[in-house]
């Protein structure tokens, strides 16, 4: 289960949006306040969209949580797990997923936008850099809808881009419980 996204920008520095607002951190920093943590790439990113996506969290850097975003979020995490049924199609569930966000979460805002939750903030940069990693609106997505967007899985969101496992920078708890025990 993933909880948290933030973006790596170089120089060793980490975007994120946390109740504390938008922020740049030191890579260490982010490592401190996780129990886990891998890195995804997206393949295809130009040096101009990955300097756009560092250009927009300095933008926005010091901007606020949106807390009503994640309110309107916890009952739509529920109801678009039946979606996620079995006998569902990959084809159905995003039609289903994208159908509730429409019913349960509210439109994007126009203009500049001010507040973000980690996983709006990490696909609105994407987008307002030019590689949008789904056409489906910030807001709707969750961590765990941009992990599902890797190379091999199965999106929620139909993704513009497959993101590619690189690894993983901290083992979680149960990865280092698994090794130790001689799990994996």
């Amino acid at each position: 289960s993933v909880s948290h996204v933030a973006i790596y920008i170089g120089d060793n520095q980490v975007a994120e949006a946390t109740g504390a607002g938008v922020q740049i951190i030191p890579l260490q920093q982010a490592m401190q306040h996780s129990d886990k943590l891998f890195a995804l790439r997206a393949p295809d990113l130009t040096p101009q969209q990955a300097a756009g996506i560092k250009n927009f969290a300095y933008k926005n850097r010091n901007s606020g949580y949106n807390y009503r975003g994640i309110i309107e979020f916890v009952p739509y995490m529920v109801t678009k797990q039946l979606c996620s049924l079995n006998p569902f199609s990959k084809d159905f569930r995003q039609q289903c997923v994208n159908g509730l966000a429409k019913a349960q979460l509210s439109d994007a805002v126009s203009g500049d936008k001010k507040m973000w939750f980690c996983s709006e903030f990490v696909s609105d940069a994407f987008a307002k850099a030019g590689h949008p990693l789904t056409l489906a609106q910030p807001g709707w997505i969750s961590p765990s809808d941009l992990l599902h967007m890797r190379e091999g899985d199965v999106a929620n969101f139909k993704p513009e881009t497959q993101l590619q496992y690189i690894g993983h920078l901290k083992l979680g708890i149960y990865i280092k419980t698994s090794r130790l025990v001689g799990l994996n």
